[in-house]
């Protein structure tokens, strides 16, 4: 929203009319110029990405960066507190918490079976340590 501030009745009335209705048009004016400035400053925002067809790719050079699960963050968190509350109310042996976020980041970004899913989150994740399957409850992965 942008604001800006022109005076008072009395000053724009000398500016801008006789009359208040000649200062409300005025100023109904000014704000439909602001809008299709803002519009325009909006539309102007661009990225340029240069590739260069006539160049070759260095092999040591890292090209892509993995972003994909960022946007599944709020969903996770969100479970996260639900997963805290479980675990307090039902003494869970195993972390409860990890079976959301492995099936939010591995079945969604990588849908597969329930085998390789897991296998997918041990490796993407990074989880130093795969919970064997009878810390799972049943139907968790392995099944």
């Amino acid at each position: 929203m942008i604001v800006r501030k022109c005076g008072t009745l009395e000053q724009l009335l000398v500016e801008h009319g006789p009359t208040r209705d000649d200062v409300l048009a005025w100023a109904k004016n000014e704000v439909k110029m602001e809008t299709e400035k803002y519009k325009k400053g909006k539309e102007a925002k661009t990225v340029v990405i240069p590739f260069h067809a006539d160049r070759q790719l260095k092999h040591d050079k890292q090209l892509f960066y993995r972003g994909d699960h960022l946007f599944l963050q709020s969903i996770y968190y969100q479970m996260q507190k639900i997963c805290r509350k479980l675990k307090q109310r039902y003494k869970f042996k195993y972390d409860i918490n990890a079976i959301p976020s492995d099936l939010i980041y591995a079945r969604i970004l990588k849908p597969c079976n329930k085998c390789s899913s897991y296998k997918t989150a041990v490796r993407s994740i990074g989880r130093e340590k795969a919970q064997t399957e009878s810390d799972h409850p049943d139907g968790a992965f392995h099944g």
